[in-house]
């Protein structure tokens, strides 16, 4: 279904894209708000003008049909002398086609409790119909049904408890039931049935005093008589004076300026001042002081009534309270705010983020600027949030940005990329300065971080492009100080500036992978043995395990050069599954010439947090002949302290499943990570070998 409703834009970008945000606020109840407003004040205007009653009450049924959208309006009174009702004031819209229904209402006559008009008189209740077809078989309904009229409403005119005639409207449209607009009719017909009692009842002299207070103190929506020029209220009503705090004696013979919001009086003089016979009215939102001296915000309608000189003599103010529309309205451009920032800074550390960076950087290179992109990766930073916690972790990172933008000038941006990974724009700066950049920012990250009571001393590894050297467009530095990032960490705690070599060398890492893969299904790679002796005997007591790889191409490819690449694209698993297959296979040939010689294999941290590693291990060790081999403790798994420090809660587990397979485990670089002898004393390993960084000096 349909309904009114009150729409907000607002634009912004994000990266790239112009975006849009658009708030959609159902205002049904605020235009049924205003139409009852409207009909209201339009009934009190009919009301409060002179004339006779039949004028009067004809503008009273053009008001409330005017505005509330019937075509034909209609006020019924009892015959003093027969007390037969009768049609006494009608009104048609321009519109309406309801000639004939018309002149067969004048001509109607019905004692109470006959028709829908006598029933209503009778029943004292307003009585709506949707659809005329379905009304009661009588006079009106069927003229009303041959007029085209689909519905129509029937109120009571009180006045008091008494009833002194109908009002009825009817109209060509159907008009669903409504218990807020039948509420309305109630009070609307109550007033025009008090109006009619007091112009009955009332010499003409009191008649225009006692129709004006009806109107004026007996409304909800505040009002408030100002006499001019002087601009002293003379008359406020109850729904005024509790609208601002005041009682009523205290508001009488005031200035206006004591209501008035003092940043909009200019702005209320001149609209006064424009008010004329031809325009003698206008409506605006503003604030009004309360008596406590806080605002409240209204939409307010002023009226002037003029002397016989046309000069304005006094004013109406009429006030609505809109403080809660003001304030949603304040909220929702809060919240689009809020949205925007959101949309171009990072949540935990409210620098720029990775969009508003990109944003920046191309509206710089775009000037055709010089700049330079520093991308910044903090070394080793898992090792801080497994040691000390996510909330450590998170507490370093929001320190770490006031460290950058220490270093660095006022036209330069820091942004959080995301994780533990920084840009910065440095504008106007060349390779060269950026470089000095770079070093500045190293050196500042020596001064420790204190975090949670601890000394956290990090370094950061930082790769850098600069525009034009490097590229024409913000997501290709982007890119390339990534790729030089990539260089730097093979150091970590130094910079890179980006070379075409770098990227070439990346597509030759590709070209490796591929030629590694194959190698693996080829079984062309070759494990060799390194002996480990016993020092006291000078007895070979096991091996450690050595992957070599002989490139058709390329020749000798040391591991250092495929290694760490197999690790980051995956490769790695097969590669390392290769590796175990031919150790248990050389192991048994051993055993079965009667060698029992333990062979130790290194695994990494993707092998570690590999959840199917133990279950592979274990159909391995399946392949081979029951009773045919010498032992699975032969085979050892060495990992490093720093991959155990990955993720500790999943190497515990790992490393129980493979304990538990009867495999010997051993801890290789203690003393290089963050991890304590209570952590490693909880880890299901054989043996452990210290790091001689750890035991220098000593």
């Amino acid at each position: 279904t349909a309904f009114p409703g009150e729409a907000s834009f607002s634009q912004f970008r994000l990266g790239q894209q112009h975006l849009f945000s658009a708030f959609i606020r159902d205002i049904t109840e605020r235009r049924r708000a205003e139409k009852s407003t409207a009909a209201h004040l339009a009934v009190s205007r009919a009301l409060s003008e002179a004339g006779s009653l039949e004028c009067v009450l004809a503008k009273a049924l053009e008001a409330i049909g005017s505005n509330l959208g019937w075509d034909v309006g209609q006020v019924w009174l009892r015959d003093s002398h027969d007390g037969m009702l009768y049609c006494a004031y009608r009104w048609l819209a321009p519109t309406a086609d309801a000639t004939n229904f018309d002149a067969e209402s004048a001509s109607a006559r019905f004692a109470p409790g006959d028709d829908m008009v006598g029933r209503v008189w009778t029943d004292r209740q307003p009585l709506w119909f949707e659809d005329l077809g379905y009304s009661p078989d009588v006079r009106l309904g069927v003229a009303g049904r041959r007029a085209g009229l689909v519905s129509a409403i029937f109120a009571p005119l009180l006045a008091g408890t008494e009833v002194n005639g109908v009002v009825q409207f009817f109209s060509h449209a159907r008009h669903a039931a409504d218990p807020a607009l039948i509420q309305l009719m109630a009070d609307l017909s109550r007033r025009m049935g008090e109006y009619i009692s007091r112009a009955q009842s009332e010499a003409a002299l009191r008649e225009s005093e006692s129709r004006f207070r009806g109107l004026f103190y007996d409304v909800a929506v505040g009002q408030a008589l100002i006499g001019l020029p002087d601009t002293r209220l003379l008359a406020a009503n109850p729904s005024f004076c509790a609208l601002l705090g005041y009682d009523q004696t205290e508001l009488i013979g005031q200035s206006t300026n004591v209501i008035a919001d003092p940043e909009r009086t200019e702005t209320a003089r001149n609209n006064v001042r424009s008010l004329s016979i031809v325009a003698p009215s206008y409506q605006a939102e503003s604030r009004l002081r309360r008596k406590d001296g806080t605002f409240v915000w209204a939409a307010i309608s002023v009226s002037a009534t003029f002397d016989d000189s046309g000069k304005p003599r006094q004013l109406l103010l009429q006030a609505q309270d809109i403080t809660q529309r003001r304030e949603a309205e304040r909220s929702l451009a809060e919240a689009q705010q809020q949205l925007r920032h959101r949309a171009g800074h990072d949540a935990l550390t409210e620098l720029a983020n990775r969009a508003q960076l990109l944003e920046r950087l191309q509206d710089v290179v775009g000037a055709g600027s010089n700049v330079s992109l520093l991308v910044l990766n903090l070394d080793h930073f898992k090792e801080v949030n497994d040691s000390f916690g996510h909330v450590a972790g998170d507490e370093l990172l929001k320190q770490l940005g006031p460290r950058i933008q220490s270093c660095l000038r006022r036209e330069d941006m820091v942004g959080r990329l995301g994780g533990d990974e920084f840009g910065v724009i440095l504008a106007g700066a060349d390779p060269e300065v950026a470089g000095k950049l770079a070093q500045k920012l190293s050196t500042s990250l020596e001064q420790p971080f204190m975090v949670q009571g601890h000394a956290l001393a990090v370094e950061a590894s930082i790769g850098i492009a600069s525009y034009p050297q490097h590229g024409s467009t913000a997501e290709v530095l982007m890119r390339r100080a990534d790729i030089a990032l990539h260089v730097a960490k093979r150091r970590p705690g130094t910079a890179a500036t980006y070379s075409d070599d770098y990227e070439e060398e990346g597509a030759s890492h590709l070209a490796l992978m591929a030629d590694l893969r194959a190698a693996i299904q080829d079984s062309s790679l070759s494990v060799y043995y390194q002996p480990l002796v016993d020092l006291k005997t000078g007895l070979v007591v096991r091996f450690e395990a050595l992957l070599r790889w002989k490139h058709p191409v390329r020749g000798n490819v040391p591991p250092d050069q495929f290694i760490p690449f197999a690790e980051q694209t995956g490769v790695i698993q097969p590669l390392t599954d290769w590796v175990l297959k031919s150790v248990l296979n050389q192991t048994q040939a051993w055993h079965e010439a009667g060698h029992d010689l333990g062979v130790a294999v290194n695994i990494s941290m993707r092998n570690l947090l590999d959840p199917g590693l133990p279950e592979r291990i274990a159909l391995l060790l399946d392949e081979i002949p029951a009773g045919t081999y010498g032992g699975v403790q032969l085979l050892s798994l060495e990992v490093t302290e720093g991959v155990l420090m990955a993720d500790p809660q999943q190497a515990i587990e790992r490393l129980g499943k493979l304990r538990r397979l009867g495999i010997r485990l051993s801890v290789d670089d203690f003393g290089t990570g963050y991890s304590s002898l209570a952590y490693l004393s909880r880890l299901p390993v054989n043996e452990m070998k210290i790091d001689r960084s750890f035991i220098m000096g000593i």
